[in-house]
C-alpha cells in the first residue's frame, strides 16, 4: 500500500482595499481610545480618580495599568506583532470586564473595544481568519 504525503501550501489571500481600509479605520478608532485611556492613567484628572474609586482600584495602580495598556497597544500597532498585541489586549480587556462585573457597573465597553481590535485584525490580516478556521 502506497501512501502519498502531500504538503499543503499556505494560501495567501490579500484583503481587498475596502476590507483593508475598513480594518484600518476600525483599528485606528480603537487604538485612539486605548492610547488616550492609557495616557490619562498617568494623570490625576478628576474623572480618572472617580472611575478608579467607583471600580475599587487604588489610584497608585493607575500608572501600572496605563503602562500595561500602552505596552499592549505598542504590540498591536506593529504589524509583525499585531496578533500578539490582540492576544495581550484580550487578557487586559477580560480583566476590565471582570472589574466592571465585580463592581456592578456596565461591562459592555471593554467587550466592544476587544471586538473592534479583533475585527480590525481579521479584516486586515488573512492569517487571523486562517487561525479561526483551524488552518
Amino acid at each position: 500500500m502506497d501512501i502519498a504525503l502531500t504538503q499543503q501550501q499556505p494560501v495567501s489571500i490579500a484583503p481587498t482595499k475596502a476590507r483593508l481600509w475598513t480594518g484600518r479605520i476600525l483599528g485606528g478608532l480603537a487604538a485612539l481610545f486605548l492610547l488616550v485611556d492609557g495616557l490619562v492613567k498617568f494623570t490625576t484628572v478628576e474623572g480618572v480618580v472617580e472611575a478608579h474609586a467607583r471600580l475599587g482600584i487604588p489610584m497608585h495602580l493607575a500608572p501600572v495599568i496605563g503602562a500595561l495598556e500602552l505596552a499592549c497597544l505598542a504590540l498591536y500597532l506593529v504589524p509583525r506583532t499585531s496578533l500578539l498585541g490582540a492576544l495581550a489586549f484580550t487578557g487586559f480587556l477580560g480583566g476590565a470586564v471582570a472589574i466592571h462585573v465585580r463592581s456592578e457597573t456596565p461591562f459592555w465597553f471593554p467587550l466592544v473595544i476587544a471586538a473592534m481590535l479583533w475585527g480590525s485584525l481579521a479584516l486586515r490580516d488573512a492569517r487571523v481568519i486562517a487561525l479561526l478556521r483551524g488552518k
